[in-house]
């Protein structure tokens, strides 16, 4: 398979590293907007959730690959 060239390429490129860096990031994403919304007890059971999810993801991350 002959690599990709263009600037359509390129662009497919830049567009799934900066989708890969949001997924990669949405854990702390989520986790930061719980921490706010406790802050501001805005919803505390909303944030509860949220930071648990977070939770969820980071560990699933950080758990070791299954064989």
């Amino acid at each position: 398979m002959p690599p990709k060239q263009g600037p359509l390429a390129r662009f497919s490129d830049y567009f799934g590293l900066c989708v890969g860096h949001i997924l990669a990031g949405l854990d702390h994403l989520l986790f930061v907007f719980a921490l706010l919304l406790l802050i501001c007890r805005l919803r505390p059971p909303v944030a509860a959730w949220i930071a648990a999810i977070a939770l969820l993801m980071l560990a699933r991350r950080l758990a070791p690959p299954q064989a």
